[in-house]
């Protein structure tokens, strides 16, 4: 398995959020899955996010799962239709999953 990036900032964390789309495009081909976690679920349940819409477009790119956590999705007021075409809902246990098998993590 390839590496994964686990991520819980909003996307008022700008600057995070360039790094970590600067970061796929250079490695993205190494890059398994991002998980969203707590509040980064934000990022791609608004329809209208210039944010979102880079995620998705890198992750067609280059082939990567975008995942939102089912539970923080609830946690944050949103169903888990909120997540968009493209991304997948899951839980904990896919999240433990993957950290087993991968063999690098990234968490911001």
């Amino acid at each position: 398995m390839k590496s994964i990036i686990t991520l819980r900032q909003d996307g008022e964390h700008k600057n995070l959020h360039a790094v970590i789309l600067s970061l796929i495009d250079e490695y993205g081909s190494d890059i398994e899955s991002i998980y969203f976690m707590d509040r980064a679920v934000i990022v791609l349940a608004h329809t209208d996010s210039t944010l979102k819409q880079s995620y998705l477009t890198r992750a067609q790119k280059f082939n990567i799962r975008l995942i939102c956590c089912g539970r923080a999705l609830t946690e944050q007021g949103l169903e888990a239709n909120s997540a968009v075409e493209g991304v997948e809902v899951a839980g904990y246990t896919d999240l433990a999953v993957s950290l087993a098998q991968a063999q690098k993590v990234f968490s911001f």
